[in-house]
């Protein structure tokens, strides 16, 4: 089999693949509520291409769905804690208040 990129000499722990897509899932399932877990399907079914493909081992794409769920919960929480209340209060406008913003601005 010819390989034009070589043999891969490197570490494939976690799955890089997996843990955006966990990750990514994750954030917008716990940020927009349940209706998007859904999307938790999908990063099954990217980190299951990964190991039928033969890129990755069945451990490193569940090393990688577990690392980008945590890096997703303590997103949520860092911004939770730290950067949300320091935001003004026109950042979580919502609704006709967001619309006279926009059609004031132009």
């Amino acid at each position: 089999m010819y390989n034009p990129l070589g043999l891969d000499e490197g570490s494939s722990f976690p799955s890089g693949h997996a843990t955006r897509a966990f990750a990514v899932a994750a954030l917008i399932t716990m940020q927009k509520g349940k209706k998007y877990a859904l999307l938790l399907l999908l990063s099954v079914g990217a980190a299951f291409s990964r190991v039928i493909i033969g890129l990755h081992f069945p451990s490193d794409v569940l090393g990688g769905a577990f690392l980008g769920i945590a890096l997703a919960v303590v997103s949520v929480s860092f911004l939770s804690r730290y950067v949300y209340p320091r935001l003004p209060p026109r950042f979580f406008m919502k609704g006709r208040q967001d619309m006279d913003l926009k059609s004031a601005a132009t």
